[in-house]
């Protein structure tokens, strides 16, 4: 086809056209996840809202060359598609192409974080399309190889220059995708402050935290991010938030025959709303029957909205705060608050 004349005016890209006959037939990718000089596996889409259609711009097994990339930067086109069918495709692309370009030794702190950030928002935004046991494998291994990430980047950091690790996230746009980043972050950090080594716990810390509000991928955006913002919600608003660790839940129940989520992530989605009087959702579990790690992503959820609301990343003043707020109402476990604010400096 003559991509030229397809990308002839940039203003036909236009997904929020009224028009647009997706109905889920395609999913958005971004042009800044495309790497070039690669053979993919899948077909790319653009769309005309001149004359109300998907049109191909690359086929599968074809080699996508830096000309077609900057051609497509030249117009303005950032908003290409994929067909369903090819989701599961796309996320091997995505994680291959992620590795590849974070193992690289000249990326700044910006753009490794831009590509982390960018990992994390597609397995969020693709869980609900998952197919088959191949996508599940897919989605989780996408899920693990990122959290490696996390894991390494923040193993190797100590305990008391954290806050530079994590300035990227905290200080930034409270959004599903920062929050979620910065409690598996927190998560890691808040465990290896309280003495947790073994590989397996650190990688269901971030694994989890990662994961805990993957009930919200069927929330609304504004929604979601008015939770975030810590803002004032109507009771009907509050009561439809305080679904998603079951949402979660369910939404990961659907994939656990084919993929490996062990218990204690199954935990954290589930309960990071419960608290230590009992009065937390959705089950109503006290503080002797949640688990550990579960206690501590509640602890990393709290703190990660606090600090993206205030815009201050001083994790010491708040879980200061935190711990004297447990004089009036009983929720995290103020042990393990305590023994925190001992190392965190």
């Amino acid at each position: 086809m003559n991509t030229n004349s397809t990308l002839s005016n940039p203003a036909t890209n236009n997904t929020n056209n009224t028009n647009n006959p997706n109905n889920g037939e395609y999913k958005e990718i971004k042009l800044y996840d495309l790497t070039a000089n690669q053979i993919l596996d899948f077909d790319i889409y653009i769309y005309l809202s001149i004359n109300n259609k998907f049109i191909k711009y690359l086929s599968r097994n074809n080699f996508l060359d830096d000309d077609q990339l900057l051609r497509l930067k030249c117009k303005h086109v950032i908003q290409l598609f994929i067909h369903k069918d090819d989701i599961n495709n796309y996320n091997k692309y995505l994680s291959s192409s992620i590795k590849g370009q974070i193992s690289q030794n000249n990326l700044s702190d910006n753009q490794k974080m831009e590509l982390i950030k960018n990992s994390a928002c597609n397995i969020i935004e693709s869980v609900n399309s998952i197919t088959g046991d191949d996508g599940a494998i897919t989605w989780t291994n996408n899920c693990i190889n990122l959290t490696k990430i996390i894991v390494s980047d923040l193993s190797e950091t100590k305990i008391s220059t954290i806050y530079d690790k994590l300035r990227g996230l905290l200080s930034t746009k409270p959004t599903l995708i920062n929050h979620s980043l910065s409690v598996s972050s927190l998560g890691v950090v808040f465990g290896m402050a309280l003495g947790i080594h073994d590989a397996k716990s650190i990688s269901e810390l971030a694994l989890g935290g990662l994961l805990h509000d993957i009930g919200f991928s069927n929330t609304s955006v504004d929604l979601v991010e008015k939770y975030l913002n810590s803002n004032e919600l109507t009771s009907e608003e509050l009561s439809q938030l305080k679904t998603h660790p079951s949402e979660g839940y369910q939404i990961v129940g659907k994939i656990l025959k084919s993929a490996k989520i062990t218990d204690n992530i199954i935990k954290i989605i589930l309960e990071h709303h419960e608290n230590a009087a009992g009065s937390g959702y959705p089950i109503g579990k006290g503080l002797p029957s949640l688990s550990y790690l579960c206690k501590i992503v509640a602890i990393a959820d709290k703190t990660s909205i606090d600090i993206l609301k205030y815009k201050t990343v001083d994790l010491k003043y708040s879980l200061a705060k935190l711990l004297k707020a447990q004089e009036e109402r009983r929720e995290y476990d103020k042990v393990m608050l305590t023994q925190l604010l001992t190392v965190i400096k």
